[in-house]
Protein backbone atom coordinates (compact mmCIF):
# COMPACT_ATOMS: atom_id res chain seq x y z
CA UNK A 1 0.00 0.00 0.00
CA UNK A 2 2.70 2.31 0.77
CA UNK A 3 4.27 1.54 -2.49
CA UNK A 4 0.90 2.68 -4.29
CA UNK A 5 0.63 6.02 -2.04
CA UNK A 6 4.27 7.11 -3.46
CA UNK A 7 3.59 5.98 -7.19
CA UNK A 8 0.25 8.02 -6.81
CA UNK A 9 2.08 11.24 -5.41
CA UNK A 10 5.08 10.50 -8.26
CA UNK A 11 2.27 11.21 -10.66
CA UNK A 12 0.05 13.91 -9.26
CA UNK A 13 3.54 15.65 -8.16
CA UNK A 14 4.01 17.25 -5.01
CA UNK A 15 1.19 19.55 -3.80
CA UNK A 16 0.94 23.37 -4.85
CA UNK A 17 1.01 25.75 -2.73
CA UNK A 18 -1.49 29.24 -2.59
CA UNK A 19 0.82 30.92 -5.06
CA UNK A 20 0.98 28.34 -7.10
CA UNK A 21 -2.47 27.53 -7.64
CA UNK A 22 -3.32 31.44 -8.29
CA UNK A 23 -0.34 31.72 -10.93
CA UNK A 24 -1.95 28.51 -13.01
CA UNK A 25 -5.40 29.74 -12.41
CA UNK A 26 -4.38 33.27 -14.21
CA UNK A 27 -2.28 31.57 -16.87
CA UNK A 28 -5.51 29.75 -17.84
CA UNK A 29 -7.64 33.04 -17.68
CA UNK A 30 -4.98 34.54 -20.35
CA UNK A 31 -4.78 32.14 -22.35
CA UNK A 32 -9.26 32.00 -22.68
CA UNK A 33 -8.63 35.64 -22.68
CA UNK A 34 -6.07 35.67 -25.65
CA UNK A 35 -8.37 33.04 -27.49
CA UNK A 36 -11.25 35.16 -27.15
CA UNK A 37 -9.24 38.12 -28.23
CA UNK A 38 -8.34 36.30 -31.15
CA UNK A 39 -11.77 35.12 -32.21
CA UNK A 40 -13.24 38.46 -31.85
CA UNK A 41 -10.64 40.26 -33.66
CA UNK A 42 -11.16 37.42 -36.86
CA UNK A 43 -14.51 38.53 -36.60
CA UNK A 44 -13.70 42.32 -36.58
CA UNK A 45 -11.05 41.97 -39.53
CA UNK A 46 -13.67 39.81 -41.60
CA UNK A 47 -16.94 42.68 -40.77
CA UNK A 48 -13.54 45.30 -42.26
CA UNK A 49 -13.27 43.03 -45.05
CA UNK A 50 -16.83 42.97 -45.95
CA UNK A 51 -17.16 47.27 -45.67
CA UNK A 52 -14.47 47.89 -47.50
CA UNK A 53 -15.32 45.94 -49.76
CA UNK A 54 -18.64 47.10 -50.00
CA UNK A 55 -17.36 50.45 -50.36
CA UNK A 56 -15.46 50.16 -53.34
CA UNK A 57 -18.76 48.93 -54.65
CA UNK A 58 -20.42 51.96 -54.08
CA UNK A 59 -17.55 54.24 -54.84
CA UNK A 60 -17.26 52.74 -58.26
CA UNK A 61 -20.70 52.91 -59.13
CA UNK A 62 -20.95 56.84 -57.94
CA UNK A 63 -17.91 57.10 -60.58
CA UNK A 64 -20.10 55.56 -62.97
CA UNK A 65 -23.55 56.93 -62.63
CA UNK A 66 -22.66 60.34 -64.33
CA UNK A 67 -21.84 58.32 -67.46
CA UNK A 68 -24.79 56.51 -67.64
CA UNK A 69 -26.69 59.69 -66.85
CA UNK A 70 -24.68 61.92 -68.94
CA UNK A 71 -27.15 62.72 -72.71
CA UNK A 72 -25.31 62.30 -75.70
CA UNK A 73 -24.51 65.85 -76.88
CA UNK A 74 -25.27 67.09 -80.75
CA UNK A 75 -22.08 67.70 -82.28
CA UNK A 76 -21.38 70.90 -83.70
CA UNK A 77 -20.76 71.23 -87.23
CA UNK A 78 -17.63 73.12 -88.21
CA UNK A 79 -19.03 74.27 -90.70
CA UNK A 80 -21.61 77.90 -90.45
CA UNK A 81 -24.65 77.26 -91.11
CA UNK A 82 -26.46 79.08 -94.01
CA UNK A 83 -28.44 82.31 -92.85
CA UNK A 84 -30.82 83.48 -94.75
CA UNK A 85 -31.05 86.85 -96.58
CA UNK A 86 -33.32 89.58 -94.56
CA UNK A 87 -34.57 91.52 -97.09
CA UNK A 88 -35.14 95.49 -96.29
CA UNK A 89 -37.77 97.16 -96.72
CA UNK A 90 -38.85 98.84 -100.11
CA UNK A 91 -40.02 101.88 -98.23
CA UNK A 92 -38.40 102.88 -95.38
CA UNK A 93 -39.78 103.36 -91.89
CA UNK A 94 -39.10 106.39 -91.48
CA UNK A 95 -40.90 107.50 -95.08
CA UNK A 96 -44.20 105.49 -93.39
CA UNK A 97 -43.59 107.55 -90.20
CA UNK A 98 -43.47 111.27 -91.64
CA UNK A 99 -46.59 110.14 -93.67
CA UNK A 100 -48.13 109.53 -90.64
CA UNK A 101 -47.61 112.52 -89.23
CA UNK A 102 -48.60 114.49 -92.05
CA UNK A 103 -52.36 113.00 -91.85
CA UNK A 104 -52.22 113.44 -87.91
CA UNK A 105 -51.83 116.78 -88.65
CA UNK A 106 -54.36 117.44 -91.47
CA UNK A 107 -56.80 115.89 -89.55
CA UNK A 108 -56.35 117.96 -86.79
CA UNK A 109 -57.12 120.53 -89.28
CA UNK A 110 -60.34 119.67 -90.16
CA UNK A 111 -63.35 121.71 -89.37
CA UNK A 112 -61.27 124.68 -88.32
CA UNK A 113 -62.46 126.13 -85.26
CA UNK A 114 -65.04 123.13 -84.62
CA UNK A 115 -61.88 120.12 -85.18
CA UNK A 116 -62.57 116.88 -85.68
CA UNK A 117 -61.57 114.53 -82.34
CA UNK A 118 -58.67 112.33 -83.22
CA UNK A 119 -59.53 108.99 -81.19
CA UNK A 120 -55.71 107.55 -81.69
CA UNK A 121 -53.25 108.50 -84.09
CA UNK A 122 -52.71 107.40 -87.67
CA UNK A 123 -51.35 104.14 -88.12
CA UNK A 124 -49.28 103.01 -91.13
CA UNK A 125 -47.13 100.06 -93.40
CA UNK A 126 -45.68 98.90 -96.16
CA UNK A 127 -46.66 95.51 -97.54
CA UNK A 128 -44.08 93.98 -99.85
CA UNK A 129 -45.95 92.99 -103.52
CA UNK A 130 -48.78 95.15 -102.57
CA UNK A 131 -48.23 98.82 -101.15
CA UNK A 132 -48.93 101.30 -98.45
CA UNK A 133 -52.04 101.40 -95.91
CA UNK A 134 -52.88 103.82 -93.48
CA UNK A 135 -55.43 103.37 -90.71
CA UNK A 136 -57.03 105.69 -88.43
CA UNK A 137 -59.66 106.44 -86.14
CA UNK A 138 -61.88 109.51 -85.34
CA UNK A 139 -65.08 111.41 -84.36
CA UNK A 140 -66.50 114.30 -86.75
CA UNK A 141 -66.49 116.49 -83.76
CA UNK A 142 -65.02 116.67 -80.44
CA UNK A 143 -68.73 114.79 -79.27
CA UNK A 144 -70.50 116.30 -75.96
CA UNK A 145 -71.24 113.41 -73.30
CA UNK A 146 -73.13 113.25 -70.49
CA UNK A 147 -72.01 114.17 -66.99
CA UNK A 148 -73.08 115.53 -63.47
CA UNK A 149 -73.77 119.20 -65.23
CA UNK A 150 -76.12 117.72 -68.24
CA UNK A 151 -77.32 114.09 -67.20
CA UNK A 152 -79.62 113.76 -70.71
CA UNK A 153 -78.54 115.16 -73.89
CA UNK A 154 -81.96 116.85 -75.20
CA UNK A 155 -83.51 116.27 -78.35
CA UNK A 156 -81.95 119.67 -79.47
CA UNK A 157 -78.58 118.78 -78.65
CA UNK A 158 -78.64 115.71 -80.28
CA UNK A 159 -79.68 117.74 -83.62
CA UNK A 160 -77.31 120.20 -83.29
CA UNK A 161 -74.50 116.93 -83.20
CA UNK A 162 -75.63 115.68 -85.59
CA UNK A 163 -75.95 118.34 -87.98
CA UNK A 164 -72.16 119.58 -87.35
CA UNK A 165 -71.12 115.70 -88.22
CA UNK A 166 -72.78 115.90 -91.37
CA UNK A 167 -71.17 119.06 -92.23
CA UNK A 168 -67.61 117.91 -91.24
CA UNK A 169 -68.29 114.33 -93.72
CA UNK A 170 -67.07 116.60 -96.96
CA UNK A 171 -64.02 118.25 -95.11
CA UNK A 172 -63.19 114.94 -93.95
CA UNK A 173 -63.37 113.02 -97.35
CA UNK A 174 -61.42 116.04 -98.69
CA UNK A 175 -58.45 115.47 -96.44
CA UNK A 176 -58.36 112.01 -96.83
CA UNK A 177 -58.47 112.33 -101.17
CA UNK A 178 -55.34 115.29 -100.35
CA UNK A 179 -53.74 112.26 -98.16
CA UNK A 180 -53.94 109.62 -100.48
CA UNK A 181 -52.36 111.99 -103.47
CA UNK A 182 -49.07 112.81 -100.99
CA UNK A 183 -48.76 109.22 -100.51
CA UNK A 184 -48.61 108.35 -103.61
CA UNK A 185 -46.01 111.49 -104.48
CA UNK A 186 -44.00 110.13 -101.35
CA UNK A 187 -44.12 106.39 -101.92
CA UNK A 188 -43.42 106.60 -105.94
CA UNK A 189 -40.50 109.33 -105.33
CA UNK A 190 -39.24 107.11 -102.61
CA UNK A 191 -39.31 104.07 -104.88
CA UNK A 192 -37.70 105.44 -107.72
CA UNK A 193 -34.52 106.21 -105.66
CA UNK A 194 -34.42 102.34 -105.15
CA UNK A 195 -35.83 101.23 -108.43
CA UNK A 196 -38.53 99.15 -106.28
CA UNK A 197 -42.23 100.49 -106.52
CA UNK A 198 -43.60 99.88 -109.26
CA UNK A 199 -46.82 102.25 -110.66
CA UNK A 200 -49.36 99.13 -109.53
CA UNK A 201 -48.10 99.51 -106.00
CA UNK A 202 -52.00 100.24 -104.17
CA UNK A 203 -52.22 103.35 -101.78
CA UNK A 204 -54.90 102.23 -99.58
CA UNK A 205 -56.53 104.71 -96.38
CA UNK A 206 -59.22 103.53 -94.27
CA UNK A 207 -61.21 106.12 -91.22
CA UNK A 208 -63.24 104.70 -88.95
CA UNK A 209 -65.56 106.90 -87.53
CA UNK A 210 -67.07 106.41 -83.95
CA UNK A 211 -70.34 107.58 -82.18
CA UNK A 212 -71.57 107.67 -78.67
CA UNK A 213 -74.79 105.22 -78.41
CA UNK A 214 -77.43 108.31 -77.87
CA UNK A 215 -76.35 110.11 -81.03
CA UNK A 216 -78.36 109.73 -84.64
CA UNK A 217 -76.14 108.64 -87.17
CA UNK A 218 -78.69 108.93 -90.08
CA UNK A 219 -76.34 109.72 -93.14
CA UNK A 220 -73.29 109.09 -91.61
CA UNK A 221 -70.89 106.31 -92.54
CA UNK A 222 -68.89 103.89 -90.06
CA UNK A 223 -65.73 103.72 -92.36
CA UNK A 224 -64.42 105.03 -95.26
CA UNK A 225 -61.83 103.50 -97.26
CA UNK A 226 -60.25 105.45 -99.92
CA UNK A 227 -57.76 103.78 -102.52
CA UNK A 228 -55.68 103.58 -106.11
CA UNK A 229 -52.57 102.47 -107.43
CA UNK A 230 -49.71 104.75 -107.65
CA UNK A 231 -50.26 105.76 -111.07
CA UNK A 232 -54.37 106.15 -110.80
CA UNK A 233 -53.61 107.82 -107.29
CA UNK A 234 -51.01 110.34 -109.13
CA UNK A 235 -54.31 111.14 -111.65
CA UNK A 236 -56.12 111.88 -109.00
CA UNK A 237 -58.31 108.98 -109.31
CA UNK A 238 -59.07 107.47 -106.28
CA UNK A 239 -61.67 104.72 -105.68
CA UNK A 240 -64.08 105.94 -102.35
CA UNK A 241 -65.77 103.09 -100.51
CA UNK A 242 -68.24 104.44 -97.73
CA UNK A 243 -69.45 101.82 -95.29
Amino acid sequence: MRDAEMGKARKTGPPMNADQRGLKTNTGRNACATKTNTGRNACATKANTGRNACATVCLALVWLAPAWGQVAKPVVSASPAAVMPVERPRVARQTISELEKHFDSELLRVGGADPIDMLGLTRGLYLSDYGAVFTAEVSLIVTPSVSPFRLVMSDADKAKVHQRKLEHLPLLEKAMREMVLNTAMTVGAAGERVNVVNSSAQIVLAVRLLYLPWENTVGLPGQIVMKADLKDALAGKIQTEIQ
